[in-house]
């Protein structure tokens, strides 16, 4: 995916995101992922268990691209 910028947030559904896999331990190197900026909204908007549920339900149905 392209990295994009808008100038609404800095940022658009495709573009980086640092996640922190644990919250209460900040952003340290060994706390941290990338992710696209969408993925990081659903996970904290609607929880890990969620996301998770939803990559493998499409997984199921054929619907990435791996």
């Amino acid at each position: 995916m392209p990295y994009e910028r808008n100038a609404m947030n800095g940022g658009s559904d495709y573009s980086a995101s640092i996640d922190k896999i644990r919250p209460e331990l900040g952003y340290v190197v060994s706390n941290i992922r990338v992710c696209s900026f969408t993925v990081n909204r659903v996970k904290n908007n609607k929880g890990y268990t969620f996301l998770k549920m939803l990559v493998t339900r499409m997984e199921e149905l054929g619907e990435t691209d791996t």
